[in-house]
């Protein structure tokens, strides 16, 4: 399998423990990474040394409530965000409020204080695989506090676990965010096969609606006749199909959806939306779940004021 011509902004592999505290001196997502929960702890085993973790550098983007790292040429996130340094490292969970994670191998997010103390572990029992450790964060926000606490040697299964490939799991964090992958694409192919149109058929009810004409009294009328009846059957089905028109028209108005809604929703599926629309998102706005949403949103009110 051919590598992705793409890469990871950071030093990648520390190469040796000299070189990760020289990173760490220097350097400044998503469920594919994971991290040591808020005001909480788990117990790891690393399966690799220092000189194994891919040093890079990440970002918190507000909006999407994701963190994401940066390709190289990046120097700062997509909408102006100051990178932080991060090394990643191949750790299995032995012990976890979260069930689903134990015994599992992951790629653990080691901010800078963290990550120094296991170098300082390390450079004392002369590896980190030897033991498991306790990792806690307490505090939030820049009062966030990380520990290291080092458990007694104990030995381990390590050929039952298969390290992953960091950059390789970065790349992908990248791309949940940022970019849609190609089964991404091949399930919207196939969505927009068999899944009808919706909000575009609800956009052209609400333009060809017509106005209701105003029915003329008939002053003939004998004012004795409570109720005329239909002339035939022909003219009763054609007005009860109007009935129908006329509260599918409703029931349109009923479904649109508001800002919120939009929001809520996936930028991939934004992007389907925007389609079915007919609008036509530049390569800027493809990237931003705001952007489109505003689009959709701008098309809207042009509706409303026809």
């Amino acid at each position: 399998m051919a590598k992705s011509s793409r890469s990871i902004a950071g030093p990648g592999k520390a190469g040796s423990v000299s070189k990760a505290k020289k990173q760490l001196k220097k350097g400044s997502g998503n469920r594919l990474i994971s991290s040591v929960p808020a005001k909480s702890s788990i117990i790891v085993r690393f399966l690799t040394e220092p000189e194994e973790w891919f040093g890079y550098h990440e970002v918190y983007d507000e909006e999407q409530k994701e963190m994401y790292p940066l390709l190289s040429g990046m120097t700062e996130g997509h909408k102006g965000e100051k990178a932080s340094f991060r090394y990643l490292a191949n750790a299995v969970i032995t012990e976890s409020e979260y069930d689903q994670d134990i015994g599992k191998v992951h790629a653990l997010r080691l901010p800078k204080t963290l990550a120094n103390q296991l170098i300082l572990k390390y450079e004392k029992f002369g590896t980190l695989t030897d033991r498991d450790y306790d990792l806690t964060r307490s505090g939030e926000g820049f009062d966030t506090v990380y520990d290291a606490t080092p458990e007694s040697k104990s030995k381990f299964a390590f050929s039952k676990y298969e390290v992953k490939d960091l950059e390789d799991v970065l790349l992908k964090s990248y791309d949940a965010v940022w970019a849609e992958t190609d089964e991404d694409e091949e399930e919207e192919d196939e969505e927009e096969e068999v899944k009808p149109r919706k909000k575009a058929k609800k956009t052209a009810a609400k333009k060809k609606r017509p106005e209701p004409e105003e029915e003329e009294e008939d002053e003939d009328e004998d004012e004795d006749e409570e109720e005329e009846e239909p002339e035939d059957e022909e003219e009763e089905d054609e007005y009860d199909e109007d009935e129908e028109d006329e509260d599918e028209y409703e029931e349109d108005d009923e479904e649109a959806y508001t800002e919120d809604e939009l929001l809520a929703m996936k930028i991939g599926e934004l992007r389907e939306l925007a389609e079915d629309y007919g609008l036509e998102l530049a390569p800027a706005q493809k990237k931003s779940k705001r952007k489109i949403v505003d689009a959709i949103l701008e098309l809207g009110e042009e509706y409303e004021d026809e």
